[in-house]
């Protein structure tokens, strides 16, 4: 543990701003820590013209290495408050300074063989970090570990946390409520078959659905059962929630809302196949990718298409200046909010992760699978 702190420290000092230059020390230090077995400077290349990031209406701000282990890839991507934190497929974990991009602190969590599901800021400066079987909670500013809970089911899913409550969806069917104050199960809930998209919450309630296609909406700090209900099938994306509504892109080829008090089906959209793209809530509005349309935005209150971008696919990312970005693994597309209309198709050559930092008008994070990690402000 000692010897990835203290390459953790050579990488803080590999964050580039946009005048900065590698010179022959970075070179030595990253020969230093491939030795070591892992690679603190950067693996991927990220020789994207300034000019690429101005049509989408950013600016770069900073580029920097995570600390990884080598012929590691990046498994999670995420962006909290005051942290980027970069976990890769070798079960290091790097907390990068968000202003500047700099390493603050990166521990080896176990090995490679253990299955993660995903980090969780809570709302005290701590990190929640959990594996199939164990969720562990770190302070953030220091990377001292605070706490080992052992979960009740075995985890499949990236926690959703209500309060003191982290929320799982487990493959054995249990939509799992954890106490981390108490370090114990404080609820449960079992639905039918194995649990694989993301829990959605809108702050009171969460959502979970089975692989078959069954949907439980749940209080979030006891479990009660509000609503349930079932699709004709599963989904492997991550539902959307707003304040009254479920959103779930299906393998049935279908778009569904659901009331989230009584499980009533509001609206169904339905396709030519199925969906694998998430859908997005935002001002009255569900994003999602449908095939036989283009990327489309649906009315929430009764499914209407108001518009469809033919040929565009992906999931939306972020809202700019009036624009809408979508993603789709490869290609930056921006959208008129309007009208849907194409205004820029961007290649993001190598880029396997995109994260922004609040979805209207915040920064943009990209990462490439083995890094480095780039900071894009609005211009």
């Amino acid at each position: 543990m000692r010897m990835i702190r203290m390459i953790a420290l050579v990488a803080s000092g590999a964050a580039l701003s946009m005048s900065a230059a590698c010179g022959g020390g970075n070179g030595a230090r990253a020969a230093q820590t491939q030795r070591s077995g892992v690679v603190s400077l950067a693996n991927g290349s990220a020789a994207i013209g300034f000019e690429t990031y101005q049509r989408l209406g950013y600016r770069m701000e900073w580029k920097s290495q995570p600390v990884m282990r080598q012929r590691s890839e990046i498994r999670f991507f995420d962006v909290f408050g005051g942290e980027v934190v970069v976990h890769d497929t070798g079960n290091i974990i790097s907390v990068m300074e968000k202003t500047t991009g700099s390493v603050r602190w990166s521990d080896k969590l176990g090995d490679s063989i253990v299955r993660y599901v995903g980090n969780v800021k809570l709302d005290d400066g701590r990190l929640l970090t959990s594996s199939e079987t164990e969720a562990r909670i770190i302070d953030v500013r220091t990377g001292e570990l605070q706490a080992r809970q052992q979960l009740a089911a075995l985890a499949n899913t990236k926690p959703n946390v209500v309060g003191n409550i982290a929320v799982y969806g487990c493959s054995t069917g249990e939509v799992l409520g954890h106490n981390l104050v108490s370090g114990y199960k404080q609820w449960g809930h079992k639905l039918d078959e194995s649990i694989n998209a993301g829990i959605a919450s809108n702050g009171t309630r969460v959502a979970a659905v089975s692989r078959t296609g069954r949907v439980a909406v749940l209080a979030a700090r006891r479990g009660r059962l509000v609503s349930a209900t079932k699709m004709y099938s599963g989904t492997e994306v991550d539902p959307a929630m707003s304040n009254d509504g479920l959103y779930l892109a299906g393998l049935d080829q279908s778009v569904w809302a659901f009331d989230l008090l009584t499980g009533e089906d509001l609206w169904r959209v339905r396709t030519g196949s199925r969906l694998v793209d998430k859908p997005v809530f935002h001002g009255r509005t569900v994003y999602v990718s449908l095939p036989d349309r283009g990327f489309s935005a649906l009315r929430s209150r009764d499914g209407k298409v108001k518009w469809s971008a033919a040929g565009v696919a992906g999931e939306a990312v972020a809202v700019r200046d009036g624009r809408l970005l979508v993603w789709d693994g490869s290609v930056m597309t921006t959208l008129d909010l309007d009208d849907g209309a194409v205004i820029e198709r961007v290649e993001l050559a190598g880029v396997s992760h995109v994260v922004a930092d609040g979805f209207a008008d915040g920064d943009l994070y990209l990462a490439w699978s083995r890094g480095p990690v780039v900071k894009l402000s609005p211009r």
